[in-house]
């Protein structure tokens, strides 16, 4: 079994395009077009204004003084206007549409790292908004970065091919008001991979993540505060041993590990060496087994055994009922599971076929 890089997010894309969040995600981090949309030769200019400020927020540090600053509309999924402006000492205004079908973005790029603002929402009752852009100086050199929580999730189980998807998100804790851009190669984080893994990468194409030596890596900024990092895998499982090991490995200190896993997927979880049982949960209606471990240095994993993976009836499930289904569930999940824009890279996965 030779595992795989870089094919993980191309499969199930036409679903993946599908899915609302990630396509307008997607626009977004990829608006670089000239502005266009509705407002292209209007006769009055839009009754809406979004005022704006960009500060620094490195001790000591000036507010650049002209930074360009991007507008992106949004109507749905679709990107219906792209414009800029040019902040001048730290201000900006924007004239838009006040509908409140649109959802206004502001996006704007400091030393090659891209920044967000609050996305905005108006009214034609209130139409006016203010927010602030917050860029940081950046540095090669590492903060004691630390790890909120971890959470591994197994999204779909193909029990034709005995293989397993999993979504892992990381947030990633960077103390320092730099961002942290990696040294000369730009790595900024690095976590094993799981056991016997086939494939692994971004959940949504994403060059900065890649997969080698049995590592995964991610060329992307780690902002002061907290950053989430999604990662997905495709697995196989001893279908005549009928169980899969999780082995969830930390390269941090982390508060919290946590896995997921839909009940009908299994007959039982079976934690291992300190990792303890914690409750269930809720995955889009599914009911979920979860198992914890806290306070893990580097090198410590969370370790659970699934068991009886064939042992579970036919059952329908809207997470894994159709082909394709399973990059639909990766991109929906790592919505639910944390948000993740930060990388835009969101990102990542399919899996080969229906689960149950």
């Amino acid at each position: 079994m030779t595992p795989r890089s870089g094919t993980f997010a191309r499969r199930g894309a036409r679903v993946a395009i599908a899915l609302t969040l990630a396509a307008a995600l997607a626009a977004v981090a990829a608006a670089a077009w000239p502005g266009h949309g509705p407002f292209a030769g209007a006769q009055s200019p839009p009754a809406g204004r979004i005022d704006g400020t960009v500060r620094n927020g490195t001790a000591g540090a000036a507010t650049p003084s002209a930074l360009e600053i991007r507008l992106i509309t949004l109507d749905g999924d679709d990107v219906v206007d792209s414009r800029t402006e040019i902040a001048t000492d730290g201000r900006f205004t924007f004239a838009v549409d006040p509908s409140t079908s649109l959802t206004h973005v502001l996006r704007a790029v400091y030393a090659d790292v891209p920044y967000f603002a609050e996305a905005v929402s108006l009214t034609p009752a209130a139409p006016e908004a203010e927010r602030v852009i917050t860029v940081y100086e950046a540095t090669r050199e590492p903060p004691t970065l630390s790890i909120a929580t971890t959470t591994m999730t197994v999204v779909a189980l193909d029990r034709a091919s005995g293989e397993l998807t999993l979504l892992r998100e990381d947030i990633v804790r960077n103390p320092s008001d730099r961002v942290y851009v990696g040294g000369a190669n730009g790595i900024t984080y690095r976590v094993p991979a799981v056991d016997r893994v086939v494939e692994a990468g971004p959940v949504v194409d994403d060059a900065r993540v890649r997969f080698e030596a049995g590592v995964v890596t991610a060329a992307i900024p780690l902002l002061p505060g907290e950053t989430s990092i999604v990662t997905g895998y495709l697995v196989q499982y001893d279908r005549a041993d009928d169980r899969y090991r999780l082995r969830v490995t930390t390269a941090l200190p982390a508060d919290r590990m946590e896995a997921r896993v839909p009940a009908r997927f299994v007959l039982s979880v079976d934690p291992i060496d300190g990792t303890e049982r914690d409750g269930e949960t809720s995955l889009r209606g599914e009911r979920a087994l979860v198992v914890a471990r806290s306070a893990a240095e580097p090198g410590d994993s969370l370790l659970v055994d699934l068991v009886g993976l064939s042992g579970i009836a036919r059952a329908r499930n809207p997470l894994t009922e159709q082909p394709g289904a399973a990059i639909a569930a990766l991109i929906a999940l790592a919505t639910l599971v944390g948000g993740a824009f930060a990388t835009v890279a969101l990102g990542r996965r399919r899996t080969r076929g229906a689960a149950s």
